[in-house]
């Protein structure tokens, strides 16, 4: 969603969506992990459907929205407009309209003139009246507004309504495809528990509705570039909404009015804040769910008896030479996941379920009281900047959990003996500079690659023979919306650094791509 677009919405709270997970904790203050797996499948769902979505009211928008798209079509194109007259000084040849006031400027600016004759004065330039077409009217403003209002509902519920028909495309398994993890199909098939059933309730509003959304977006889209939404959108946006002359004579800008005026009636636009307050520390009760979750169905054997308290969680797992610690602490008031790797040596990663208005000082905050290799700032939010995407409403958040798993187990290794993927032998070969490991089973690759600009060295991952074709051609073309989506997914999670649209490496140092697989 464009921030221009997102600018001084009401924020909700989303206290109320992570407060189960609390209350959860509070009703089970000693859990076995084996208590707690089975928890997951018939008493919390770490993956659902938004419940505050009212697909009949969304429709009843959609509808008055279609209702009104043929008069702001038609007034994008043809508004009413003010002649506003502006002097200029111009050359002889552009002048169209000479008056009084032309000959007398003329008289006096002996510098605009070209020549002087036996048969008079020849001037070079002449000062004339140019009449220019003012779109900013009152009435134009509220049609910038009411465009604005729509875009904003609109790309708001795409991105909600398309996600829920990516997730469950997701949930169709594949069991041949040797591209995921071993357990990926084993924790799907526990968070499709209790998800079918609510969206086969809502698949066809879905479907319906983002076929009106999409067509909105893209009638509205292609007619920002006229002059009057310009114009308008620089000037600073009405308080209150009145019914002039011209919204009740004419039927085009009456049928704005009408939608502007339902719009505020019905407070639709209060549920599309792309920064909501959040609750800390239920979410963080969430977030620390998401990690067990994630690191169990990650190859990560957790003692089935250990006895887990969210409130002060301390989780032991082991996967071949590697072991995994699992922490929740508070730092103030700050709830902090620690995810420590060990093999030949420790890395650490940090995830800071903060705020986003306070990132600055909580980074601090924590840097002071807990060490890492590195700080990862978490939120539910998808428009959240620099922040991991962990929310109840996103099935792949416990796969990037796993992601920055892989990247630890990576960094912890000196030896890369074995694959952090599937446990298999690797085999190193010779390739671009220092060479690469390989793993014959998954087809994981690991390279060492050198930051030019620094000096300093990092890793990369890659998955040999992947054919990206076949993965794009997993969406349709109502996806447009899902292409974020796609370009994290490409690589399965496997890949441990940012990638930019091409699936090259992003260097985590200086940013920049260099050459690597």
């Amino acid at each position: 969603m464009d921030n221009e677009v997102t600018r001084g919405v009401k924020s909700k709270p989303y206290v109320s969506e992570y407060e189960p997970f609390a209350r959860f904790a509070i009703n089970h203050p000693q859990l076995t992990v084996a208590q707690f797996d089975q928890s997951v499948i018939d008493q919390i769902n770490l993956f659902s459907l938004r419940e505050d979505l009212d697909y009949e009211k969304i429709e009843k928008t959609l509808e008055r929205i279609m209702q009104a798209l043929p008069a702001i079509k038609h007034l994008l194109a043809k508004p009413i407009i003010r002649l506003k007259d502006a002097d200029a000084i111009l050359p002889v040849e552009s002048v169209r309209i000479v008056n009084n006031r032309t000959i007398v400027h003329a008289s006096v600016h002996s510098e605009l003139w070209k020549n002087v004759t036996v048969d008079g004065l020849q001037p070079q330039r002449l000062l004339t009246v140019q009449h220019e077409d003012n779109y900013v009217i009152y009435e134009n403003i509220c049609l910038v507004k009411a465009v604005d209002s729509i875009l904003r509902y609109v790309r708001y519920h795409i991105r909600l309504l398309a996600g829920i028909l990516y997730s469950d495309r997701e949930l169709q398994f594949n069991f041949l495809d040797r591209l995921y993890h071993s357990s990926y199909f084993l924790a799907l098939g526990k968070l499709h528990v209790g998800y079918t059933k609510e969206f086969d309730r809502c698949r066809q509003s879905v479907e319906h509705c983002l076929e009106r959304l999409f067509y909105i977006e893209r009638i509205l889209k292609a007619r920002l570039n006229c002059p009057v939404y310009k114009q308008c959108k620089q000037v600073k946006t009405i308080k209150s909404l009145k019914k002039t002359n011209i919204f009740r004579s004419d039927k085009e800008y009456h049928r704005v009015y009408l939608l502007l005026k339902w719009f505020d009636e019905t407070g639709v636009e209060e549920n599309t804040s792309p920064f909501p307050e959040l609750g800390l520390e239920p979410y963080g009760i969430f977030c620390c769910m998401l990690s067990i979750f994630a690191a169990y169905h990650f190859n990560f054997k957790l003692d089935a008896q250990a006895v887990i308290d969210f409130n002060k969680t301390h989780v032991e797992g082991v996967f071949g030479a590697w072991s995994l610690y699992i922490q929740k602490t508070m730092v103030a008031d700050i709830p902090v996941i620690r995810l420590s790797v060990h093999k030949n040596s420790q890395y650490t990663v940090l995830l800071i379920a903060g705020r986003e208005q306070e990132k600055a000082r909580q980074l601090n905050l924590v840097k002071e009281t807990l060490s890492a290799n590195e700080y990862l700032f978490v939120s539910p939010n998808e428009e959240a900047n620099d922040q991991l995407l962990l929310s109840v409403y996103d099935m792949e958040s416990f796969r990037r959990i796993q992601q920055i798993l892989l990247r630890a187990m990576i960094y912890s290794d000196t030896e890369k003996n074995l694959c952090p993927f599937c446990a298999n032998k690797l085999h190193y070969k010779e390739g671009k500079a220092n060479g690469y490991w390989e793993c014959s089973i998954c087809r994981l690759q690991i390279s060492k690659e050198l930051c030019f600009q620094t000096k300093e060295t990092y890793f990369a991952t890659g998955i040999n023979n992947l054919s990206l074709s076949e993965k794009r051609a997993h969406f349709h073309r109502k996806d447009i919306f899902l292409d974020k989506k796609w370009e994290e997914a490409r690589f399965y999670f496997r890949n441990i650094t940012d990638l930019d649209g091409e699936g090259k490496v992003i260097c985590p140092i200086c940013r920049k791509v260099h050459d690597s697989f």
